[in-house]
């Protein structure tokens, strides 16, 4: 609100910012290279679409971790000449919580306990893409040379094999990689590797248990 109560008010001045509460609109820059990896159908600029990959928007607020659940909706259909970045724009419905009528009238009652999503809030976005087939996700200190892995056979010898390195994360890379019954990947950092030499493996635990 620009106005105050009785405030004399010209021609063409700003009166009040508005902002609907159906939907909220989340502005997400992405880059170029990670466009390989979501699949936005049709995507013009401007154009609309039902059809986009889903969103998870994450934040923490009042020491609380939050969700909402979107969809991309469309692109805006330029590189930002500065960052290199796309923008995609988020589309989540009833940003702030659905209200229903409370045991007196007049009130509402909110039923979502998280916050709204108003504008303002900083917010980090999940956005799915399509799944990569035969694709193995591995630490990245087992990639060697940006386009090797060691692996070990079934008579525990190191074998060095080409990999197709499909994308690369802070921790991990996601590799395509065809693996015998029995091969196993190195994924320590060996200083000093020689083709066909025998090693005694220790079985790394699973994620979720390390």
């Amino acid at each position: 609100e620009h106005i105050d109560v009785g405030q004399f008010v010209s021609r063409g001045g700003p009166v009040a910012k508005l902002y609907s509460t159906d939907f909220a609109e989340i502005r997400l820059p992405i880059a170029d290279r990670q466009l390989a990896f979501i699949d936005l159908p049709n995507f013009r600029s401007g154009a609309q679409t039902d059809e986009g990959p889903e969103v998870i928007l994450h934040t923490t607020f009042a020491g609380r971790e939050h969700q909402w659940f979107g969809r991309i909706v469309r692109s805006e259909g330029e590189i930002d000449p500065h960052s290199r970045m796309v923008h995609v724009v988020a589309r989540v419905k009833n940003p702030y919580g659905a209200p229903r009528a409370g045991p007196e009238d007049g009130e509402v009652v909110r039923t979502d306990e998280r916050p709204p999503l108003a504008v303002g809030l900083f917010v980090q976005a999940e956005i799915a893409g399509p799944p990569a087939r035969d694709a193995i996700a591995v630490p990245r200190s087992a990639l060697r040379n940006d386009q090797q892995i060691l692996v070990v056979d079934t008579d525990n010898r190191i074998q060095r094999r080409d990999v197709e390195v499909i994308r690369i994360d802070r921790e991990d890379v996601l590799i395509r990689l065809s693996l015998a019954h029995g091969e196993r990947i190195c994924i320590s950092p060996l200083q000093v590797v020689i083709e066909g030499m025998q090693v005694e493996p220790i079985m790394a635990p699973a994620r979720n248990e390390s």
